[in-house]
């Protein structure tokens, strides 16, 4: 039970277990007290009839009296309303004219205060709206402005690469006059495209390109990005030219899958951070890559499929899987020259995964060195082709928590 107290006026909030509520002010007749109930919003519920639903005490007393509630009044006080206990007008006016008057003007000023809270909340209300305004304005000026500047794309794109091409060209063809000079002048253009999960294809002419080192260059919205030769029979190289990824022809990040299709890669293929990655039908030239590096690394949540390869050059292994990444054989991988892989043909480490999708030989050509090297929970499905699916001169290990099958 819970009270809360002004002059002449206490409000209760009724409870079953509670028939007796106390008033703290001096009255001379029972009916000096007005009884009611109230619901949470202050409307009066049902009257209270004196000698009825409830009976007074302490009358004539200085400190007040109880109100006890009947049978009945329990049965009209249901919880949750209020209960109401003030002393009559008539009674107030017994030496207490004063303190009614300030009353009266303490209700006063609560009005005037009210209605400078209610103007307040006006002007808070027109500044805010004032506010949405300006800012659905920018949003419109900023949509017309992107749209302006940026083409949506309502199907794939192909953009055309050729070693005679021009840069300041639109890459909308395959012949000189439209076609680009290098991939930076493809990245150059990007911004001006919105993707909107459309594809964006590379076609490269014949001839050497620098690597594809494409970290923080940005595939705004693109869902697969592709790069292939226009001429399968006369492959675009690409080939490293910077020393600090002199390991890879490719290395790079921004779109959802990024795919390599009839290239001849003088290096690896990087994939990272929950990249999928796709190599398929080229030809791989490790040779002039460092022994200590790995062709294609393949790290932290990253998804690699990969087929129909040919594969040279010593290397420290051909697969390095590691941080719950995935690789999926679908095609022959052929090792050329009989390769030495000082760590291991494939080596998988903290939960990830080699399995082959494809049935038939997936290796042809020997290699020198460990099969394959398992540990932290990695696991290699070979579709029954055994212990000896990977090349190597040595058997593979597994380390305990792997598994191999």
């Amino acid at each position: 039970m819970s009270v809360n107290s002004k002059i002449f006026r206490i409000v209760y909030h009724t409870d079953p277990n509670f028939s007796e509520y106390r008033y703290p002010f001096k009255i001379f007749t029972e009916k000096g007290l007005r009884v009611s109930l109230v619901d949470p919003g202050d409307r009066e519920q049902a009257p209270m009839i004196l000698g009825v639903d409830y009976e007074v005490t302490g009358v004539g007393e200085a400190d007040g009296g109880l109100v006890r509630l009947t049978l009945a009044g329990l049965h009209k006080a249901e919880k949750g309303l209020k209960l109401v206990v003030k002393k009559g007008v008539a009674h107030q006016a017994h030496g207490d004219q004063a303190a009614i008057e300030a009353l009266n003007a303490h209700k006063v000023e609560e009005t005037a205060h009210a209605a400078l809270f209610e103007k307040q909340e006006e002007a808070l209300n027109a500044h805010n709206g004032e506010e949405t305004a300006h800012a659905a304005l920018f949003s419109a000026q900023a949509k017309a402005f992107d749209a302006k500047i940026r083409r949506r794309l309502t199907s794939n794109l192909t953009i055309f690469v050729r070693q005679d091409g021009n840069d300041d060209n639109d890459g909308s063809a395959d012949t000189p006059d439209k076609a680009l000079r290098t991939i930076n002048g493809v990245i150059n253009r990007l911004d001006v495209f919105d993707f909107a999960g459309r594809s964006l294809n590379i076609s490269l002419g014949p001839g050497v390109y620098p690597a594809l080192f494409l970290h923080g260059a940005g595939f705004p919205s693109i869902y697969i990005l592709t790069i292939r030769s226009t001429d399968p029979s006369n492959r675009a190289v690409i080939n490293p030219v910077s020393a600090s990824i002199s390991d890879a022809a490719a290395a790079y990040s921004g779109a959802q899958h990024v795919r390599f299709e009839q290239l001849k890669l003088l290096g690896g293929v990087r994939s990272s951070a929950y990249m999928t990655t796709t190599v398929v039908d080229c030809e791989i030239d490790f040779t002039l890559a460092p022994d200590s590096s790995y062709v294609f690394p393949i790290q932290d949540h990253a998804s690699f499929i990969v087929g129909n390869l040919k594969v040279y050059g010593d290397a420290a292994a051909l697969f390095y899987v590691d941080v719950h990444s995935h690789v999926r054989l679908v095609g022959n991988i052929e090792l050329i020259g009989n390769p030495n892989y000082s760590s291991a043909t494939a080596v998988l480490h903290r939960e990830s995964t080699i399995v082959v999708g494809a049935s038939g030989s997936i290796f042809t050509g020997t290699a020198v060195g460990k099969r394959f090297d398992l540990k932290g929970l990695s696991y290699v499905g070979s579709q029954s082709l055994g212990p000896n699916m990977f090349p190597g001169s040595i058997a593979g290990s597994i380390a305990e928590g792997s598994y191999y099958a």
